[in-house]
């Protein structure tokens, strides 16, 4: 079994494939990323920023950008792979997204 097949089935839920802009803010909300959002469920995300992340473990993920903003969801990161980045959600507001 392959790793990605490993973490599919730790997963709660089957996330969907997406394309949505996004940002990450930590630092109590002074730092920001943009970044977009590939796929998602009601219990996480994975994001890919333009250059690999380094940053802190919890951050807050915001859903759409603009006036398309859908929702701002409290985050930990669960591991990181370049410049790709996979998140726990802290509620179930990311499977609206």
């Amino acid at each position: 079994m392959s790793v990605a097949e490993q973490i599919e089935e730790l997963r709660l839920e089957l996330r969907r494939r997406s394309f949505i802009g996004g940002r990450v803010f930590f630092a109590h909300n002074q730092s920001a990323l943009d970044c977009t959002i590939r796929d998602i469920s009601s219990s996480g995300a994975r994001i890919e920023f333009t250059h690999p992340f380094v940053g802190p473990s919890e951050l807050i993920l915001q859903i759409g950008t603009g006036d398309n903003v859908r929702d701002r969801v409290p985050c930990t990161v669960q591991w990181t792979k370049g410049k790709q980045v996979g998140h726990e959600c802290m509620k179930n507001a990311a499977a609206e997204a």
